[in-house]
């Protein structure tokens, strides 16, 4: 007769689909930047049509959200990535 021990874990919680404030995560893959930075996660990379100045959002009174290269990089699919004017390429609802 063998005996198994379980441990029940409680099972994950699903991240909070609208939850797109600016993070920072870790990749294994890096990226290098037109400047030679290397980046290890892409979202992160400056985009150089569209670059995030957070000192002159906040002095305008805008609060940054989520940054992206893609719309991959957004955690809700109601979000797009778009230029979000002095935040840069950033996750937002299209239209607002």
């Amino acid at each position: 007769l063998c005996l198994v021990t379980a441990s029940a874990l409680p099972s994950p919680t699903a991240a909070d689909d609208d939850d797109d404030e600016d993070e920072t995560t870790q990749q294994s893959r890096a990226d290098a930047d037109d400047d030679g930075r290397i980046y290890k996660n892409p979202r992160n990379s400056p985009s150089a049509q569209c670059p995030r100045d957070e000192e002159q959002a906040t002095l305008l009174g805008q609060k940054c959200l989520r940054k992206c290269s893609s719309d991959e990089d957004c955690k809700s699919k109601k979000k797009k990535c778009l230029c979000d004017g002095a935040c840069g390429m950033s996750c937002i609802k299209p239209g607002q």
